[in-house]
């Protein structure tokens, strides 16, 4: 939700870009059976960016090979705001008791319902922060980051990436 503040040239140039690409995957993802979900809020994206999305959501629900999420105009505390207020209405309306919401029901409002959390988070760029990205979804994930820029990012990048995760020992918040 944050690229909304770069220049209009900038948004212009980045949506074509997604438009062109999503164009040019959509033969990849049906031909390794890609399933292609977004989360977060399109609905700001131009009308023609949310056909193509929408068309490929469609034509790919079936797919079952590999599961393809691409975040656009998503915030991760949107989302936890958005989340809390369908809960409120829901217990408001007297459909849910407020004891009964609990870390498990909460995930299922989230854009990301019915996915796994986060194990391993990948940060290119330079930086050293997560951006406002999955915050609920990465709260146990093991980070590793790279001082380069995502289109300089390699496969052996991943492999290395991988191969320290494999190192890790996961708590889980436990000792």
């Amino acid at each position: 939700t944050e690229n909304w503040k770069r220049p209009k040239s900038e948004i212009r140039f980045l949506i074509s870009l997604l438009n062109k690409q999503l164009i040019n995957k959509k033969k990849q993802f049906h031909k390794n059976d890609i399933k292609f979900n977004v989360i977060g809020d399109i609905s700001s994206l131009p009308d023609k960016t949310q056909n193509i999305i929408n068309d490929i959501i469609l034509e790919t629900k079936h797919h079952s090979n590999f599961v393809l999420t691409l975040a656009l105009n998503y915030g991760s505390r949107k989302e936890i705001v958005e989340t809390s207020k369908k809960l409120y209405k829901l217990i408001k309306d007297g459909k849910i008791d407020i004891n009964d919401v609990d870390e498990n029901m909460f995930s299922r409002f989230l854009y990301t319902e019915g996915m796994p959390d986060v194990d391993l988070m990948i940060r290119t760029g330079k930086e050293k922060r997560i951006s406002n990205f999955l915050l609920w979804q990465s709260s146990y994930a093991e980070f590793v980051f790279f001082d380069k820029y995502w289109p300089d990012f390699t496969v052996n990048d991943l492999e290395m990436a991988i191969e320290e995760f494999k190192t890790r020992k996961r708590k889980f918040g436990g000792l």
